[in-house]
């Protein structure tokens, strides 16, 4: 069985034009992650994990998992 890679990036106290930019930063790190995660070929996994910042309705303020990708060899 192959084993699996996790990798969590917390970007909550990054600053981002906009949700494109933040968008387009977590595509490209995360291609740049499943990339080097699978150079290995005894993984099978890699769990990409982004924790940002979130406001509810009421202003709270808390980090959160904002995007996680889940990705086999397989795929």
């Amino acid at each position: 069985m192959g084993k699996q890679v996790t990798a969590t990036y917390d970007v909550s106290k990054e600053d981002f034009w906009d949700k494109d930019a933040l968008l387009q930063t977590l595509a490209v790190d995360t291609v740049d992650v499943l990339r080097a995660g699978f150079a290995d070929p005894r993984i099978r996994r890699v769990n990409v994990v982004y924790l940002v910042a979130m406001t509810d309705e009421f202003g709270n303020e808390d980090v959160e998992r904002g995007v996680e990708i889940d990705w086999t060899r397989k795929l």
